[in-house]
């Protein structure tokens, strides 16, 4: 029967080895304009595919979450540990999705309207995996629509942040 336990707990388990996150906050941007990243992924077994990304600027007094994407609704992709978000309020996958974004809100001096898609690039490869609660370097980077380039031509805005990766197995220990 203990053989019987043990085997079912490790089958049970195992579908979670693999799932993690990564929550990511900007290192030069302080106050209500911080920004925070979360991106989960899918809890089944050996999955690297990124599920949802929220966007949030988490000291802001009320309405912290600027935007939610997922990967279900064709809004976010990744490659490794690249993520895309697509924000342009025009797109849709087919079956009538937007992206989840709130109107008039601002990233790094520039409208959420205004952009076109919203990238998070972390310093990770799952070649050399990472244990629970470790630091890595990670950029945000806010690409703008083509009509909306402001006044400095930028099209793109790169901020850096500092990601801590969680285990998903291992959530119930809090990292420092």
């Amino acid at each position: 029967m203990k053989q019987l336990i043990a085997m079912i707990a490790t089958l049970t388990l195992g579908q979670f080895a693999n799932a993690s996150h990564f929550t990511c906050t900007t290192d030069n941007v302080s106050g209500k304009d911080m920004i925070q990243v979360v991106v989960n992924h899918y809890t089944k077994e050996k999955t690297r595919t990124a599920a949802i990304m929220v966007v949030s600027k988490p000291n802001q007094e009320s309405d912290k979450t600027v935007g939610t994407f997922k990967h279900s609704d064709e809004q976010l992709f990744n490659e490794g540990a690249k993520y895309y978000a697509n924000v342009d309020e025009r797109y849709t996958n087919g079956k009538g999705f937007k992206s989840l974004v709130r109107g008039g809100e601002d990233l790094l001096g520039t409208e959420l309207q205004s952009l076109d898609t919203i990238i998070l690039d972390i310093d990770f490869s799952y070649d050399a995996p990472a244990a629970h609660c470790d630091l890595m370097n990670a950029y945000l980077i806010l690409n703008k629509e083509d009509a909306k380039i402001q006044a400095d031509g930028a099209k793109q805005i790169i901020e850096k942040m500092t990601c801590v990766y969680t285990k998903k197995t291992m959530s119930n220990i809090a990292c420092q």
